[in-house]
């Protein structure tokens, strides 16, 4: 399944410049946790956003590395499922709550977190990704 949103960065040229500058597994370590850092941002505000009634689709709210999609590309994602399919796994009614039915009324709760916390997630990756990119720096 394609993804929902997606995070343009603008101004991440000097960090991405750094960034080729190691090791390619080096690199793509730090690119991670700095995404994931950023994800976490994004999934909080989705879990204090999500319907509650049992608390198992706000519990299922997870921050999760991406299928390989293309050489080079590093990607996180924050979901209810296991699965790339939305509609599969034991919370697969969130899907539901999230985009509605032909009898059911959308309740978004994952795209509404997104767009509140995205510039506050990409200022969390860029500084995670700087802060990796000297850690590595020093180590090697």
């Amino acid at each position: 399944m394609a993804a929902l949103a997606t995070l343009e960065m603008k101004g991440f040229e000097a960090l991405d410049r750094k960034l080729r500058r190691l090791e390619k597994r080096a690199a793509k370590k730090v690119l991670k946790r700095g995404l994931r850092s950023g994800a976490k941002v994004i999934q909080r505000e989705a879990k204090s956003r999500a319907p509650v009634l049992t608390g198992a689709t706000r519990k299922s709210i997870r921050v999760r590395a991406m299928k390989k999609q293309k050489r080079g590309v590093v990607g996180i994602s924050v979901r209810t499922s296991k699965f790339d399919n939305l509609f599969t796994g034991d919370q697969y009614y969130a899907a539901f709550v999230e985009f509605g039915t032909s009898r059911m009324e959308a309740k978004p709760f994952l795209e509404p977190a997104f767009e509140a916390r995205k510039h506050e997630a990409s200022e969390t990756i860029k500084r995670e990704v700087a802060a990796g990119i000297a850690r590595e720096a020093k180590a090697g």
